[in-house]
């Protein structure tokens, strides 16, 4: 998302502007994201000042490994899976479908 797309987005979330003016592209994320019950991780900021995501390894039971915190950058290295989903349903969705 783009930085207008993310303000736009705390906008409405903080009640200052209503869904009819949340931008195309923020509407379709979010129904993207409802449709296919995408949750975010957990996250923090580190004493360094960058953003880290809890990175859980429950599909790996077999291997034992350990939770833990990586930079939110490395979040697609290990869940492309998300990141091509968002990127399909935008490339499917009918442009006359799209708000206006």
């Amino acid at each position: 998302m783009s930085w207008y797309d993310r303000t736009a987005l705390h906008l409405f979330s903080n009640q200052k502007i209503t869904s009819e003016e949340l931008p195309e592209r923020v509407v379709l994320l979010a129904t993207i994201i409802i449709e296919n019950n995408i949750q975010a991780p957990q996250m923090k900021y580190g004493q360094d000042r960058l953003k880290y995501y809890l990175q859980e390894y429950k599909e790996c039971e077999f291997l034992d490994l350990a939770n833990e915190w990586l930079q939110v950058e490395d979040y697609k290295k290990y869940h492309p899976e998300i990141a091509t989903k968002i990127k399909n349903e935008f490339r499917i969705f009918p442009a006359n479908e799209r708000r206006a």
